[in-house]
C-alpha cells in the first residue's frame, strides 16, 4: 500500500485533523501489512498440511495393500489346511 501522508502545515484544527488522519492511515497500513504477512503464513501452513495429508493417505493405502496381501495369504493357508 503506497499512500502519502497529508501535508498540512497549520497549528489550528485543520492541522490537528491532518495529523490524526496521518496517524490513522499509518495504523491502517501497519494492520494491512500484518494481515498480509498472516495470510502468507496461513497459506504456507495450509500447503504443509495438504502435503502431510497426502503423505498420510499414501501410507494408509500402502498399509491397506499390505493387510490385503496378508489376509490373502492367511486365506490360502486355511484352504490348504
Amino acid at each position: 500500500m503506497n499512500l502519502n501522508n497529508l501535508e498540512v502545515k497549520s497549528g489550528d484544527e485543520i492541522g490537528e485533523l491532518s495529523d490524526a488522519l496521518n496517524e490513522m492511515a499509518t495504523s491502517i497500513r501497519n494492520m494491512v501489512n500484518k494481515l498480509l504477512i498472516s495470510i502468507e503464513r496461513l497459506s504456507a501452513y495450509s500447503q504443509e498440511l495438504a502435503t502431510s495429508a497426502e503423505e498420510g493417505n499414501t501410507t494408509i493405502e500402502a498399509s491397506n495393500r499390505f493387510i490385503e496381501e496378508i489376509s490373502t495369504g492367511i486365506a490360502l493357508l486355511v484352504v490348504r489346511s
